[in-house]
């Protein structure tokens, strides 16, 4: 008994610290107080795992100082042609100024005007060309990639990229500790004999164990030769490419891009890659952009080391900003209080919000989450869509047809708070119809769209499995 009482007043304790010592949403706050209460001392260990803001911040400070100082190395000389910019060229995107602005005051986001886009929605498609790029490719291969497995198409990107650091090619490969987990020790060993740099972003010192597990970079970046880039959800992995063993077929988003743009993809790998490695040997060559697209774009990242989460902010301003119409594609719908307001009250102007998301999910927790707030959705008036041909992973927001943003990030608060993600603002009208027509096709022609009076009639145990997984929702 003396032992039980001692873990209920340290449980009490470490409750009062968290209030005191957490500056967190009162939401989350109380999970964390909940946790700790019914499960005295193992939820503490729990906490320490996987809930330590404060262990966050200490965790990434030396990261943001050090990202901060080799920005101005790497891209000073771009912020002062924003800063330049005179009003005939900012006149065409008047419209979002404020959003601009925001962006680049909120995380360094510089906008390029002299881009070319081009929005892939099929793996097969995209996994085609990518390796074509690389297989000719002359200078150099930049890879960043949340999850990388030794399967098919994991074995297949490895031969490629050792074949091309043999040819003497700069070959760079970032992969995530906990997303790639499944890519064998051997066939990273092999490679990096070949010549190929790779690095592990916070890798496990034992197996499946690590402080920083729940701390994950979740970017997707391709850059070839320092002209091409590419940007969205398709790690790598035989999944992504046709749906693999588990899916009928993979509907993701990813886009091509020529210009600028591509330099702030290659600024922001660099910096990661750095992180990674330790050291600060990996500069930034500018190679000579004779590319001269015409659209515009801000290329914006967010993460825990962020003062601020700046893709869910631009989120925010989207929704907003919007006078006609808010289409979202996300796997995963568990947006925080903020973001579920702003889509409220859009609906409640007479916006009209859409939501896709996946008929089926590969996280079950995950998925009864999202449809708890997906019924927030239908409750104030907006419509939800379930993607039913294959697993829906595509992240994307369009606001009016004008303008879009894409990316990694997903509408969810891991990929507000926890993960480093990489997103393209979009401000060119007909990317954005492109993405919109896509998206009507698909609530069209491969989707099952529930009502609100189908969601009431839903049994009591879709209700308890919903309000079970919904408390874990700031973790999920």
């Amino acid at each position: 008994m003396p032992i039980l009482s001692n873990l209920l007043w340290i449980n009490i304790i470490l409750a009062i610290a968290v209030i005191i010592m957490e500056r967190r949403n009162p939401t989350t706050t109380w999970m964390w107080i909940t946790i700790l209460v019914l499960l005295p001392g193992f939820g503490f260990f729990i906490y320490l795992w996987l809930g330590r803001s404060f262990k966050k911040r200490k965790m990434f400070e030396d990261k943001f100082v050090k990202d901060r100082l080799q920005s101005h190395g790497l891209i000073g000389g771009k912020q002062i042609l924003h800063r330049d910019m005179d009003k005939q060229q900012i006149f065409p995107f008047n419209e979002y100024a404020d959003m601009i602005e925001m962006h680049f005051r909120n995380g360094d986001s510089v906008l390029t005007m002299d881009n070319e886009f081009f929005p892939i929605f099929d793996g097969e498609e995209f996994f085609d060309m990518l390796f074509k790029e690389i297989e000719n490719a002359k200078s150099s291969i930049y890879i960043q990639t949340y999850i990388m497995r030794s399967d098919n198409m994991g074995k297949r990107l490895c031969e490629i990229l050792k074949k091309k650091a043999r040819e003497g090619i700069d070959v760079k490969l970032l992969i995530d500790g906990m997303g790639s987990r499944r890519l064998n020790s051997s066939d990273i060993k092999k490679m990096r004999e070949a010549g190929v740099q790779v690095e592990i972003f916070f890798p496990f010192f034992l197996s499946f164990v690590s402080p920083r597990i729940n701390y994950r970079n979740h970017r997707k970046i391709y850059i070839l030769d320092g002209k091409i880039g590419y940007l969205g959800g398709f790690n790598v992995g035989d999944e992504y490419y046709d749906g693999g063993k588990r899916w009928e077929s993979w509907r993701d988003s990813v886009i091509k891009i020529k210009g600028s743009a591509v330099y702030m993809l290659k600024y922001r790998f660099i910096l990661d890659f750095n992180f990674a490695s330790g050291s600060k040997h990996v500069k930034y060559g500018d190679e000579i952009n004779e590319f001269r697209g015409k659209s515009a774009c801000q290329i914006v990242t967010s993460g825990p080391d962020n003062e601020w989460p700046s893709i869910k902010d631009g989120f925010l301003k989207m929704i907003s900003s919007a006078k006609d119409s808010i289409y979202i594609e996300t796997p995963y719908f568990i947006p925080d209080d903020s973001v579920l307001e702003s889509l409220r009250v859009a609906i409640l102007s007479g916006v009209k919000v859409k939501l896709l998301l996946p008929f089926k999910g590969d996280h079950p927790f995950v998925f009864w989450a999202s449809l708890s707030f997906a019924g927030k959705i239908l409750e104030a008036g907006g419509e939800v869509y379930f993607y039913k041909k294959g697993f829906q992973h595509s992240k994307v927001i369009i606001m009016d047809n004008k303008m879009v943003s894409m990316g990694t990030a997903n509408m969810d608060v891991r990929s507000f708070q926890l993960n480093f993600e990489a997103n393209a603002f979009i401000y060119d009208e007909k990317i954005a119809k492109q993405f919109s027509e896509k998206f009507i096709e698909d609530i069209r022609e491969n989707s099952y769209c529930l009502t609100f009076e189908e969601y009431k009639k839903r049994s009591n145990w879709i209700r308890i499995k919903e309000n079970v997984s919904r408390l874990g929702s700031p973790i999920l």
